[in-house]
């Protein structure tokens, strides 16, 4: 398994609810092998980590509620 996408899928596991997105983005910024955009949609941030691994095709989106805790995280199909 290509080291990206060994990295999404474990860390996509560690995100749990309530935790802050500094705490998420401060994990993320831990990897070697991924790529991660912010957006922040009707008042809630996500984020969407990748993999750098070639035809992974999945990623890891962070769900946040209106007080930037996290709501979910699943690894979903690009």
């Amino acid at each position: 398994m290509a080291r990206g996408k060994k990295e999404i899928v474990y860390l996509c596991g560690t995100f749990f609810h309530g935790e802050s997105v500094s705490s998420v983005i401060s994990q993320l910024d831990t990897s070697q092998f991924l790529q991660y955009s912010v957006f922040h949609i009707e008042g809630a941030t996500h984020i969407v980590a990748t993999s750098d691994a070639p035809f992974f095709g999945y990623a890891c989106v962070i769900e946040f509620d209106g007080q930037a805790t996290v709501q979910q995280a699943s690894i979903v199909k690009q």
